[in-house]
């Protein structure tokens, strides 16, 4: 009978033991794991905070290289020359080539912008470079389309013609403007200013949550997918 109580104590003592280490382990485990989920939380927060001051900044830097282009004298009389029928084809081409100095001079001011271009309704366009070029294709293209008829200023991901012509096949993200009139629809000259898309990317490289994320998307304040990055390749939306 004694053997069998103490049998019983012992049995009693490792079930409150295991008991007692089973509910200490789990108490110990859902503090860890909120513990690490709140310093996560707050890592990504603070890195997502640098990530949005890294962008005011690119954001920044095309208002302002806009701007100027915008406000140039150069500008105002390469519009004023091309849209009058009565100037002379030299005259045309020499404000063509003061307006493309121009915007180069202004495109090395700001390393974040990779080019900048201005288009013509009749079928040309001018970019840093020296580019002068009498190509009626942009017309049809989609970020063309979207500008005239649907006011939207930023271009998500794409390869620029102007960009490959200068040896670069990198997808860019395109803010537009339209010079001589505040209207897209009724402008016939449109500023289009280049950032590199990677440039987007490049910054997330070093956040672990980046790493380890599926897909990462970015949304325009129109609610439109400006650019997507998997796990494996960074695609347009």
């Amino acid at each position: 009978m004694l053997y069998s109580l103490r049998n019983r104590l012992i049995a009693i003592f490792v079930l409150l033991f295991v008991l007692s280490f089973g509910t200490l382990s789990i108490l110990l485990f859902n503090q860890s794991r909120s513990i690490v989920r709140s310093y996560i939380e707050s890592s990504a927060l603070e890195k997502m905070d640098e990530y949005g001051s890294y962008i005011d900044m690119l954001r920044t830097q095309i208002y302002d290289l806009a701007s100027i282009v915008f406000n140039s004298d150069i500008t105002h009389d390469w519009d004023t020359i091309v849209s009058d029928p009565n100037a002379a084809s030299a005259e045309k081409y020499v404000a063509h080539y003061r307006l493309s100095q121009f915007l180069t001079q202004t495109t090395n001011s700001y390393s974040s912008v990779t080019s900048v271009t201005v288009y013509r309704r009749e079928g040309m366009w001018v970019s840093s470079g020296n580019q002068i070029v009498s190509d009626q294709s942009f017309l049809e293209d989609d970020w063309y389309e979207r500008f005239i008829h649907n006011e939207e200023y930023w271009v998500p991901s794409h390869q620029d013609a102007a960009e490959i012509r200068n040896h670069n096949s990198h997808p860019v993200v395109s803010m537009l403007m339209p010079i001589g009139s505040f209207h897209p629809a009724q402008t016939r000259s449109i500023m289009k200013v280049n950032v590199s898309a990677d440039d987007f990317w490049n910054r997330l490289t070093g956040f672990i949550w980046a790493r380890a994320a599926r897909s990462i998307c970015w949304i325009s304040m129109a609610g439109r997918c400006c650019r997507r990055r998997s796990t494996t390749r960074m695609t347009a939306c």
